[in-house]
């Protein structure tokens, strides 16, 4: 009878709607696993990312400068290339805290990081190594070179003062530079670099000074 024929039509039709709803569904579950999995992703790559970067300034912290600094070393050392390390620090620091606030002293570590960008090639690195302390990776780099470079941010920072609610705030670095020996680790350049920057400070600050 037409009754019985429209109710199996109607129970074909029902079933491939079914069918349709499943597939549909299949496909929007995957979708949303395939999003959900992206997001996973790029939450990871920002983890690893953030864990190499120093949270104020957004260069490299100390964890990054280890990797970073060893890998350096070892293409050095492999093709016998030059490479300097500088150790930079920013001259009466506390001095700057003290008489403005931390948030200017915040401030001024970011402006420093960006000026010494500036100076810098694609392949040289900066490194936040704590405090108002900062460490320049130069490959390729006699410490002639290293110099140079330091002394175009000296002469950067000269016409570049902090500005903070309107004031004018000037400052100047010290520096210590150490050319890579045959054979020197990451540690013994690091510590050579500082010994530099601890002479460029007693003799006075605003000094750059190459390790011997």
């Amino acid at each position: 009878s037409p009754t019985r024929f429209s109710l199996i039509f109607d129970a074909i039709q029902a079933a491939r709607s079914g069918k349709q709803n499943i597939v549909e569904a299949s496909h929007k579950d995957l979708l949303e696993t395939k999003r959900a999995l992206n997001a996973l992703q790029e939450e990871m790559a920002e983890t690893r990312l953030l864990l190499n970067e120093d949270a104020l300034t957004g260069v490299l912290n100390r964890r990054g400068l280890d990797q970073t600094l060893s890998r350096e070393l070892s293409r050095a050392h492999r093709n016998k290339s030059k490479f300097s390390l500088g150790m930079l620090d920013l001259d009466h620091f506390k001095k700057i805290n003290d008489t403005y606030g931390h948030e200017a002293g915040d401030q001024m570590l970011v402006q420093f990081a960006s000026l010494i960008k500036t100076v810098l090639r694609k392949s040289d690195a900066v490194v936040r190594y704590g405090g108002e302390e900062f460490t320049l990776l130069l490959p390729d780099t006699d410490t002639r070179g290293a110099y140079f470079v330091l002394g175009r941010l000296q002469q950067l920072m000269s016409r570049s003062p902090l500005i903070f609610e309107g004031k004018e705030i000037n400052t100047t670095f010290s520096a210590g530079i150490a050319g890579l020996r045959q054979d020197e680790n990451g540690q013994d350049l690091l510590r050579r670099a500082d010994e530099a920057l601890y002479i460029a400070k007693n003799n006075g600050r605003n000094q750059i000074k190459v390790a011997n």
